[in-house]
């Protein structure tokens, strides 16, 4: 008796263009992507310390997941999974007691479609899918493993201006021009218990990582995304600084502007009216040491984009250097170089001489943004 195949039929991909009737957009793509927040207690009953928290899908939180809604026309959010794990006290870690927290925290999640309630806390315990947790010491333990649905708002009476809220099914496709705000998504209901932290300060209550994995399916590749806008948004990421002395928190800042320039990509930040750019090199080096240049005292930073471009090393002999203007971003006139040497420059507004500067420290200035709208030639490799 002949031995049957079982195995399946390769998938067909449908070669070039043909003739006949256009059949709808076949061709997806499914990517995972992922973040870590830290989570801390919030409140405390004469029982227990707590936080309860509705937590809805953060795509823009994701590294890099701006890329992809370039690439694709439609998106959708498939699944939603996450882990949580104790971390080490942001205040004070040498007054936790480890074993203690772990031994006496208890999770309850609850995966709901509608987002009705911000805040359940304990009646979190009376939904039908309610799941309860607790702590390992050398592991993430899995908490949320759900769909994800669309929560929007609909006229339902033409003309009139009243509307209900409805729950949109899981295959609704999104357009990725709108893009990767998700938290029109639904996401699940979180309620921390901790029964050994009733009487312990806010400071010192324990922090616990949540690891969220969104499973994100794209849809109809991309034919009309111009490449400026593509260059635009592949390093529209945020940057994150303690800009003044003694801060304990970041501030973050969005990209003003994105330009190319001889030393490669530029990305300009502003905060309070003021611009700071950075060159591809000041970026790398904030991911290789996570601390800001001089304008920032050399004081924490973070950066969660992509590298910029740079341009290869250029020398510019001295004397090309007259007539070039820059600004100084702290005073704003436009300065001129007025005399080079072999080693020293020297500029002026108006009338009025700036201190001679040392040829070796002219790209360095523009490099760290002391020197801003530089017209003249590419200074690096002095």
């Amino acid at each position: 008796m002949p031995r049957r195949n079982n195995r399946r039929k390769p998938r067909q991909i449908p070669r070039g263009n043909g003739g006949g009737a256009t059949r709808a957009p076949r061709v997806t793509m499914m990517k995972r992507f992922q973040y870590v927040e830290q989570v801390k207690l919030t409140n405390a009953t004469s029982l227990y310390a707590y936080m309860a928290e509705y937590k809805y899908p953060e795509l823009s939180r994701c590294k890099g997941a701006l890329n992809q809604f370039t690439a694709y026309e439609l998106w959708r959010l498939c699944r939603m999974k996450v882990s949580i794990q104790l971390a080490g006290g942001t205040e004070d870690s040498a007054s936790q007691a480890l074993m203690n927290d772990v031994a006496n925290t208890t999770i309850w999640t609850a995966s709901d479609f509608g987002a009705n309630e911000y805040v359940s806390g304990e009646q979190l315990m009376q939904y039908q899918n309610a799941k309860r947790n607790t702590l390992s010491l050398n592991r993430w333990t899995p908490i949320v493993d759900t769909s994800c649905h669309v929560n929007c708002s609909l006229k339902t009476v033409e003309g009139e201006s009243n509307t209900s809220r409805f729950i949109l099914p899981r295959s609704t496709w999104i357009n990725t021009q709108e893009g990767s705000d998700s938290k029109f998504y639904s996401g699940y209901q979180l309620f921390i218990q901790n029964f050994a932290n009733q009487s312990v300060s806010v400071n010192h209550t324990p922090t616990y990582q949540l690891q969220t994995e969104l499973w994100v399916e794209f849809k109809q590749p991309g034919f009309q995304s111009l490449p400026t806008t593509f260059s635009a948004r592949f390093y529209d990421n945020n940057l994150r600084l303690m800009l003044n002395e003694g801060d304990t928190t970041f501030t973050e800042l969005t990209p003003k502007s994105i330009m190319e320039s001889r030393q490669g990509t530029i990305i300009t930040y502003e905060y309070a009216g003021v611009d700071y750019p950075f060159t591809p090199e000041q970026i790398i080096d904030i991911l290789a040491t996570n601390t800001a240049d001089s304008r920032f005292g050399g004081r924490r930073a973070q950066y969660d984009g992509t590298v910029p471009y740079r341009t290869r090393v250029v020398q510019t002999p001295p004397f090309t250097l007259i007539g070039t203007t820059f600004d100084v971003p702290s005073i704003p006139r436009s300065y001129s170089i007025v005399a080079a040497g072999e080693t020293t420059v020297d500029a002026k507004w108006g009338s009025n001489n700036i201190d001679v500067v040392n040829m070796s420290d002219i790209a360095p200035r523009i490099a760290d943004g002391t020197y801003t709208n530089w017209s003249g030639p590419d200074v690096i490799g002095w």
